[in-house]
Formats: structure tokens, sequence, C-alpha cells
């Protein structure tokens, strides 16, 4: 019988609306719950290989920007659903693969024996608990589990059972910029994972929802947001039951082509992502089938589908470079940045310069002493900042404004 609702991805960005977390955030953490629901035994066909749903999502924002509340959200509700399978939010390299392991799922086909996998999607409410600085080992590893190989080994593992068969990992992660740069150094950028990860940026949230609200509103709201939880739940449940293969419709299908052979225009510029340009396409053909699977039990791709993945895949990537803005800088730019947007704040709340005494005061606190006066060098021939008078009496003010 089909599903008698309209997008899931849509309901569930409406129920977690009163939390402090932008709507970027609550879409794509959606999206990662319709992958967990897919898991492997769905799949999609081009140039001759299956792709399948999962997903690496990185939420990347400041400090509370709202990243893990989105994250949580769409755990609490994928945790309701009877077969999906969750990895712990602490989870280490070791317990990925043991949970990877247990993570088996069986798909009933006509004439053939059942297709075993095994299917897993991992919640990470702060990135350095799974990925740690250098780490190109299990960077590689995890490259190798996102494109869903029929045989992956485990990485610095003894055991017999060595080999997971039929593996698909879905992840969401959530990170600063900073927390960003120290696992995606220059070497792990010229490497395969990060261009497998749709990173999505938002600063903090600017409308925030309600604070306090009167009792028989919180109690109506209460009730509410149960029963849409349960609905999506419910919902979530009827979406894990679908398998096999998304078909595109011939006027989908079309659409998809000629946006391909068109380069999927606009690219992102920044010379960071020259290989995530490369997989945008993939990035979309899983995004479509999630689309699809939150709309319809039909398991066609239709054009409205590729119209919302293209336009969830661009609001993505119009910010992505600043979730890597520090990465791949000397190791004290984010401090830099840290000071000239301290100098924009201070401007603003005084109304006028910011004395020297006070961004050397400030800059005490994080840079070594011997490298003051060459940073506040560069930030004035950067033109990042303008001056005024002489040292050690200069007062600086933003050249550029407060974002």
């Amino acid at each position: 019988m089909p599903r008698q609702f309209n997008d899931w991805i849509a309901e569930f960005v409406s129920y977690s609306s009163g939390i402090r977390s932008p709507e970027i955030f609550r879409a794509w953490s959606a999206m990662s719950c319709i992958a967990a629901a897919l898991e492997r035994k769905c799949y999609v066909h081009l140039s001759d290989h299956d792709v399948f749903p999962n997903l690496y999502v990185l939420l990347v924002g400041p400090p509370a920007a709202g990243k893990s509340l989105a994250c949580n959200e769409g755990r609490k509700v994928a945790r309701r659903v009877n077969g999906v399978k969750l990895g712990p939010q602490d989870v280490t390299e070791a317990s990925l693969y043991d949970r990877l392991q247990a993570s088996t799922g069986h798909v009933a086909r006509e004439g053939m024996a059942p297709l075993l996998h095994h299917s897993l999607t991992v919640q990470v409410p702060e990135m350095g608990t799974l990925l740690k600085s250098g780490d190109i080992n299990f960077c590689n590893a995890l490259t190798s589990l996102y494109d869903c190989e029929e045989s992956f080994e485990k990485g610095r593992r003894t055991t017999e059972d060595n080999v997971i068969q039929n593996s698909f990992l879905n992840l969401i992660i959530c990170g600063t910029p900073s927390n960003v740069s120290e696992v995606f150094t220059p070497k792990i950028l010229e490497q395969g994972l990060p261009s497998r990860f749709v990173m999505v940026f938002s600063e903090k949230p600017k409308d925030l929802p309600p604070l306090l609200r009167s009792k028989e509103e919180s109690a109506t709201r209460k009730g509410h947001r149960s029963d849409l939880a349960k609905e999506l739940a419910s919902d979530l449940g009827l979406i894990h039951k679908l398998n096999g293969e998304f078909i595109f419709s011939p006027e989908a299908g079309s659409e998809f082509i000629a946006w391909y052979d068109k380069g999927l225009t606009p690219t992102i510029e920044d010379s960071k992502f020259v290989y995530y340009n490369d997989r945008r396409h993939l990035h979309l053909a899983k995004l479509m089938m999630c689309i699809s699977a939150s709309r319809r039990d039909s398991m066609i791709i239709l054009p409205e589908d590729f119209h919302t993945a293209k336009a969830m895949l661009l609001a993505a990537e119009k910010d992505m470079p600043k979730a890597l803005e520090y990465s791949g800088a000397n190791s004290y730019y984010p401090e830099m940045v840290k000071i000239v947007r301290f100098i924009a704040a201070e401007h603003a709340r005084i109304g006028g310069l910011v004395p020297e005494w006070k961004i050397r005061k400030r800059m005490a606190r994080d840079i070594p002493v011997n490298l003051v006066e060459q940073i506040i060098a560069n930030l004035i021939l950067s033109k990042e900042v303008g001056i005024s008078g002489e040292p050690p009496n200069r007062g600086f003010k933003p050249t550029h404004p407060l974002h």
C-alpha cells in the first residue's frame, strides 16, 4: 500500500524547527536518515556500475551553530525504526569495524540465494572522536567503505573475519573549521576521502525559536511533536522496506544527462575541491535516490527529484569553501582570522578605532610573542585591517564587514 505522506525530508525539517539549528543542517540530517533506511539493498545504475545511497555528510560551523543538535534529532527518529542499524556516537576505528561486521541484513532475490550485506549508519557529534589528524590509513579505509566495495579488508586487524562482504557505511559528522583543518591536512586533501564528503557549512542560526512558551502552548507542542516523531519513524520504517534498483523516468534522465554534459556548472572554483568536482554527479545520484524514497514507494526518480537534489547540492556548495577555510593554511592562520573578527567586533561595539594595546593583549592569549609583530604586519599588508597613528599607539579598524 502506498505511503500516505508527501515528503519525509520536508516533514522532518518542519518537525525539528524548534531547535537552535539552521534549516540546512536539519535538511541534511534528514537526508542522512533516508540513506540509513535504504542501506545497500537499494541502488541506481550509472556508467556500468551500481551507485548506493550512502552519504558522507560533514556539518561544519562555529561552536554552538546547531550541528550536533541537527545530528541528534535525526538519531532520535532513526533509532525508533526496527532494522535501521546505528553505530555508537563515540565510535573508534576498531569499534566501527566490529559494529559494521555485526550489522547484517538480507535481501530476498527471486530464484537466487538472499543477498547478505552489512549496512551501518554512524552519527558523530564531535569529529575528533572518529577522525584523528594525519591518520592516512583510516582515511583510506573510510574511502573504501564509502565506495561500498564487495570485499572490504579491515585495517590493522589480524582475526580470521578480517574481510567484510558487501559493506555500506553512511556517515554524518559534526565539526568546526578548525576541527576540519586538523584532520584534512594538505596531504589528506590530496587523497580520496575529502572528495567523498558533502561539507555543509552554516553560521549560527539567526532566527531562533522562542525561549519560553506558555504552559498550554508547551503542552500542545510537546504532544504534537510526539505525534510527529511517531509518524516520521513509522514512515521511515516503510522506506526501510524498499529494495532494488531506482529507475530514472525518461524526463529526469534527460535532464540529468544534459546537466552532466554541461559540466554540472557552476562548479566550486576553490582548488581544494578539484577532486570533489569530479564526483559531483555521484553525490547527485545518491541525493536523487534519497529524495525519491522520501516522496514515494515506486523507486522512480522524477524530474522534481532531480531539481530538488540539484538545489540542495548547489546550496551546500555555495558555502562549502568555508568548511575548508583553514585547511592547508599555515598553522597560525585560524588565529589571524580570529584577530580580524575581534577587531571588527570591537570596532562595532565601541564605534571607533580599536587601541593597539587591546589587540596585543588579545593576541597574547594564543600566539607566541615572537610572531606577534609578523602577524600584525601581515594583516596590514594584506589590507585585512586599516590603521591610524604610529606604534605603539595605533588604532585599528576592519576593512571588511563583520560576518
